[in-house]
Order: C-alpha cells, then structure tokens, then sequence
C-alpha cells in the first residue's frame, strides 16, 4: 500500500505512478452501495486493452490496478494481466460484483498479478442483504478457488453501518489462504448512500477488534479521511499520483466519478499532457478547496486529509467540495 505525505498543495508530479483500469462499465448485481458509477462505456476489446497498457509503458506508469466488475467483465483479464506483466508492470486484479467462472484463477496462476482483491460488504447476512440472497457463498467460493490456485488474495471491506460486531462473525466465515484485509472507511461516492457509511470512528475502532480478532491475517487501514496512523498524512491520490481510466480508454480523475463531464480525454487518442493539465484535474487538486466546504474550513485535520472529490463531485457537481462523512463532520454534527 502507497503511502503520501505530501500536503495537498505539493508539486503535483508531471505524470502519476499509477493508473487504475476498469474492465468494463457495468455489473447485474446491483449492490445497495457500489462505488463504481455505471456510466453507459462500451468495454474495449483485447487488442486495444493491450494498446491502453501500451500507453501506460510509454509514460513509464509502473504500477496498474485492473478492476473487474461483474463476471462477464471479467473476459481477458488474464490476458490484460500477462500484458502487463511482459512489460514490467506491478498488476493487481480487483474483483467485486458476480464472480467469473473458476476456471480464471489457474489461468491467472500461469501469469499472476501481485495481488487479486475481492470485496465483501461484510459477513454473510450484511453481505447478502446488500448484495442479494447467496452471494457471500459465491464470493467465498471463488476466493478458496484463487488462494488454492496459488495466487495472493486479499480483501476489502468497507465499513457500513451496523458492522460494530464484524469480528465475531466474520473470522469463523472465512477460507483458509486469505494474506490480508484492507478495512475500508466507506465514502459514500454516489448521492443517497450516504445512509449505509458508518463514521470514521466506527471504522478505525472495527479495524482495530478485526486486527485482534484475526491475527494470522494483515489488516490494514484505508480511508479517504485521516489516516489513524499519528503522523501520516492521507491525501487523495487523484490527479497527484493515481491515473484512472474507464472502460472504454476514458480518462477520469478517479474511477468514482460520474457522468460524462468528468471525462478529460481518451488516453489512446489525445495528448496526455492536456489530459493531465484539464481543468477539473486543478479542481480535484486545489488545497484553497476547504474556504469552499464548511466542514473542511473548520478542521484541524485539513492540511491531513484531502476529502473524497469524487463525492463531492457527484453530490455537487464540483470536485472543490466535500461530502462531510469523517470524524470531525460527526463530531461538528455536519453529517449529511
């Protein structure tokens, strides 16, 4: 896991390390709280999923996160990743939505990414209630299917509301081969799921019981708020280090945008250091936007925490503002 301690405002680099790929732009499961804005993208075909990577090689991005969302979405990920492979890339697989045939996973093994990341909403009856009636078992399924193929798993786990018991139930329900788990402060990227998204505190304490409960496993800590690491700043990555692109070559600042205006340009076909300079990327990196949110002007954390700009961008159509969903917006009592 990345870790930046520049403020807000540093030097931006002229091009980011990263870049997050989404295979495609749709899934049928249909998840309450899906961070992923369908945003109607045809899915590129292999050959131009290979010229995509190609690009990334040429601007000297080293490490790509490939999203898989939804089992037909799925189709030549294995390829993507040996792609990349072959050209020195770091690859990890994202998988959350229906789960692909298992037949993928020894494929993968042939070539595999560093990592493959599944997201679960929680224990059986959370995930399931959010998700739909068995697909905690299918999620299950396909991450003992992975780990016994060989490859690295994780998860991801963002924290809802009603997850304070978490570490009672979801230890005993697991497969054996799981490395790690990423406990994810769950910003609500998408108007009205503000109503699932427990508060920082309940996500820093959560992680903390599954860390003792679980102590075979690597628990990490995400958020787009403050880090609960004493001394370390967390900022957005988008437009500073992190590259996202859609399912059809668009450049977006971050995969959680939505709509058509977010888009800065196709990375197969424009010039990248236009997309890289587009005016919404200064919004997404402008330290003068915490004047602009009352939560944020008010926060001893702002020099910290950069917000979520896809929430904002979403919920007010400006990526200066921020959805207050963090511990000091509880704290205040500016909880949307």
């Amino acid at each position: 896991m990345t870790v930046v301690t520049a403020h807000p405002g540093a030097e931006v680099p002229i091009v980011p390390v990263e870049a997050h790929f989404l295979l495609s732009d749709e899934c049928p499961r249909g998840c309450a709280v899906c961070p992923f804005p369908t945003n109607g993208r045809a899915a590129l075909d292999i050959a131009d999923r290979f010229a995509v990577i190609d690009r990334l090689d040429a601007l000297d991005i080293r490490h790509l996160l490939l999203i898989g969302l939804g089992s037909h979405n799925i189709t030549g990920s294995a390829e993507t990743v040996a792609h990349g492979l072959e050209l020195g890339l770091s690859v990890d697989l994202y998988v959350l939505g229906t789960m692909p045939d298992a037949s993928l996973w020894p494929t993968l093994a042939a070539a595999p990414p560093a990592h493959v990341l599944f997201e679960i909403l929680g224990d059986r009856r959370r995930h399931d209630a959010m998700a739909g009636e068995g697909s905690f078992d299918e999620i299950i399924a396909a991450i003992a299917a992975a780990a016994n193929a060989g490859l690295e798993v994780g998860t991801v786990l963002p924290v809802l509301v009603g997850s304070e018991d978490l570490h009672t139930t979801l230890p005993t329900q697991f497969p054996s081969g799981i490395k790690g788990m990423v406990v994810q402060h769950y910003i609500p990227f998408l108007p009205g799921q503000q109503v699932y998204a427990a508060g920082e505190a309940e996500s820093v304490a959560l992680w903390r019981r599954l860390s003792d409960a679980m102590p075979d496993h690597l628990v990490l800590y995400a958020s787009c708020a403050r880090s609960p690491v004493p001394g370390v700043s967390k900022v957005c990555s988008a437009g500073r280090y992190k590259l996202s692109i859609a399912a059809d070559g668009t450049v977006i600042p971050c995969e959680h945008f939505r709509g058509s205006e977010a888009a800065l340009g196709n990375i197969l076909t424009d010039d990248f250091e236009a997309i890289w300079s587009a005016p919404l990327l200064s919004d997404v990196r402008d330290p003068a936007a915490y004047a602009l949110d009352e939560t944020c002007a008010v926060c001893d954390s702002r020099h910290q925490c950069s917000g979520c700009r896809a929430a904002g961008y979403n919920h007010y159509g400006d990526a200066r503002r921020v959805l207050p969903v963090c511990l000091p917006a509880d704290a205040l009592g500016l909880r949307e």
